[in-house]
């Protein structure tokens, strides 16, 4: 059976500051986000995390979350895709988004908001998980040839992480 991986990032934690007028879609990450998503980059990057599209929602703070990561992986900086449609998207839309995904785009990453994300996540994997805190990542993996066929059950977690979670140590290195 063919496979598909989508991977799940929720914005890192917001600034709770609307200086100047700004509204909710415009609020900027805060400075604990911004680290955040610089230590998530990063182990990404250390397990060669390497998607072919990353989706963005076009809300500031999932844009900045998304160009950290995308900084750190090869070639895909230049290349986020972002949509007005993924801000505070219902997991049915973002469930769309996953199914227009072109056929050769094997990994897939979205980076957006709750609570969408985790029920989608949830209705991936039918099962309720505790959901992404901001920050968190979630790889999935489904059992599925085209991203059209994407439906309930079809994924299994692969991994799930989040900027509070201490990583695991590198047992090759504490040998050494």
């Amino acid at each position: 059976m063919a496979t598909k991986h989508l991977t799940l990032i929720r914005h890192a934690k917001a600034s709770v500051n609307h200086r100047g007028g700004r509204g909710d879609f415009d609020r900027p990450l805060a400075e604990r986000g911004e680290r955040d998503a610089k230590r998530m980059a990063t182990r990404l990057a250390a397990i060669g995390f390497a998607p072919d599209l990353l989706v963005s929602s076009a809300a500031e703070r999932a844009l900045q979350t998304a160009h950290e990561i995308a900084g750190r992986i090869d070639d895909l900086a230049e290349s986020i895709v972002t949509r007005d449609d993924m801000y505070l998207a219902s997991a049915r839309a973002l469930l769309d988004i996953v199914r227009e995904t072109e056929a050769g785009v094997r990994h897939l990453v979205l980076v957006g908001h709750n609570p969408g994300l985790s029920d989608l996540w949830d209705w991936l994997v039918d099962e309720r998980g505790g959901g992404l805190p901001t920050g968190g990542i979630a790889r999935l993996e489904l059992s599925v040839g085209s991203w059209l066929d994407a439906s309930q059950g079809d994924a299994i977690l692969l991994d799930f992480d989040h900027p509070r979670r201490e990583p695991k140590p590198d047992r090759r290195r504490a040998r050494q």
